[in-house]
């Protein structure tokens, strides 16, 4: 996994846009800053993920149901 940053504001949405460094996400979050004062921008680094893989679907033929 490639390590990267995100911008994130309590009083927003979810953020979506990964910087592929810490410098580009600070310059992401003073550009924020700037347009709306007094809101605090967190950089976040992602350290870590999860992910679950689901069993996958199996298909049954009409004819082969037990009833």
């Amino acid at each position: 996994m490639t390590e990267f940053w995100m911008v994130w504001c309590e009083e927003k949405d979810t953020p979506h846009v990964k910087h592929w460094s810490a410098s580009s996400a600070q310059t992401e979050a003073e550009r924020l800053a700037r347009l709306r004062p007094g809101v605090k921008f967190y950089v976040l680094k992602c350290t870590r993920y999860a992910c679950v893989n689901l069993a996958p679907v199996e298909w049954v033929a009409l004819n082969e149901l037990p009833f």
